[in-house]
């Protein structure tokens, strides 16, 4: 599995089509780094929040299994559920991410002016359905997975 991750990311082609989503990606220290690395990302991504910092942590803590005990699954915030919510922010977060980092970075706008007016509008809002999606996961990580669980808090 490495070697396929080593030749992937290695691959200079690969840089801006290429997103990680990993359970460790919204905790605190790897924030910390993303600032550090990456200046120019809005408040609004560089500042994810103490509850998804929190449900991030917990979902890296999550052993890798292919069962949970019937204790881990109690409660809406289980191992799972909580595992299930952090695949879900994360990724609106990379999405969001890529968005500034290349789709709306001024060095590639020229990429983007070259997309039809169509594909421009098709982007803009799912660029608008991520931001308002991030708003909600930035209060409550887990509403994704309250409502397709059909779950109240």
């Amino acid at each position: 599995r490495w070697f396929s991750f080593e030749r992937v990311y290695g691959d200079p082609q690969w840089k801006t089509r290429l997103i990680l989503n990993a359970a460790f990606e919204l905790t605190g220290d790897e924030i910390e780094k993303r600032k550090k690395k990456y200046s120019k990302l809005s408040k609004e991504l560089s500042e994810p929040g103490p509850e998804i910092i929190l449900a991030a942590t917990e979902a890296s803590c999550v052993d890798t299994t292919l069962w949970f005990t019937q204790k881990e699954l109690e409660g809406n915030r289980n191992k799972l559920n909580t595992l299930i919510a952090c695949g879900q922010f994360t990724m609106c977060f990379n999405l969001l991410e890529y968005f500034e980092k290349f789709i709306h970075n001024e060095n590639y706008k020229d990429d983007y002016n070259a997309y039809d007016e169509r594909t421009q509008r098709q982007l803009d809002q799912l660029h608008a359905a991520l931001l308002e999606d991030w708003n909600k996961f930035k209060k409550d990580p887990y509403w994704m997975v309250n409502e397709l669980n059909n779950t109240e808090k």
